[in-house]
């Protein structure tokens, strides 16, 4: 189902970039912005695994607040993108 969550966003992105001379460079970087979180994302086993032995479940209970946290960002962010005329 990733597949199909990263198609919507690969298809916002190709819908609002302005200039075909840079489409390359432009989802160059849209592809940085998708690698590097999950490349960073090994960061947080360690204290992820601290919080749970500290309380049973705290990890995740922090992990799912922070996902549902980014995802309001997230939907914020995109919001006031337009089509791109």
């Amino acid at each position: 189902f990733y597949g199909v969550y990263l198609a919507v966003d690969w298809a916002l992105v190709s819908d609002v970039l302005r200039d075909p001379e840079a489409h390359a460079t432009d989802m160059g970087l849209w592809q940085t912005s998708i690698v590097v979180p999950q490349v960073l994302a090994g960061a947080f086993g360690r204290p992820l695994d601290l919080l749970n032995a500290r309380e049973e479940g705290l990890g995740y209970l922090v992990l799912f607040l922070l996902a549902g946290a980014f995802f309001l960002l997230g939907a914020f962010l995109v919001a006031p993108i337009r089509r791109a005329r």
